[in-house]
């Protein structure tokens, strides 16, 4: 999968989907930080899309409950309740009614 994503890449990197499955074979493979990296660049080129910041929260999340230093630990929560409430305010401002980045919040701050 990685070879692939890695073509895929050096083919078009002004895709979406692109950054978005090379995302998802980083998260697979336990790499957050690269994972979040790369929805950011998804993010940036289709910024409406909210998936992209639900998953980019996760992965926030997941660092965060891996975290050994309380500060870094408390940061990296933050950024992802960020994205969790970015995913929300574009949904109230799309008209969209999805309860998943108020889940996510939720899921957030039990983890906590």
């Amino acid at each position: 999968a990685k070879q692939s994503i890695d073509q895929a890449l050096l083919l078009d990197p002004t895709l979406m989907d692109v950054h978005r499955v090379n995302a998802a074979v980083l998260e697979a493979g336990s790499d957050y930080a690269l994972a979040i990296e790369a929805y950011d660049r998804a993010i940036a080129i289709t910024p409406n899309l909210t998936f992209l910041y639900q998953r980019a929260g996760a992965n926030y999340r997941r660092l965060a409950f891996d975290s050994l230093n309380d500060d870094v630990k408390n940061q990296l929560y933050e950024k992802s309740l960020e994205r969790f409430d970015r995913a929300a305010r574009i949904n109230a401002q799309l008209g969209v009614q999805d309860p998943a980045p108020y889940l996510s919040i939720a899921k957030t701050y039990s983890q906590m």
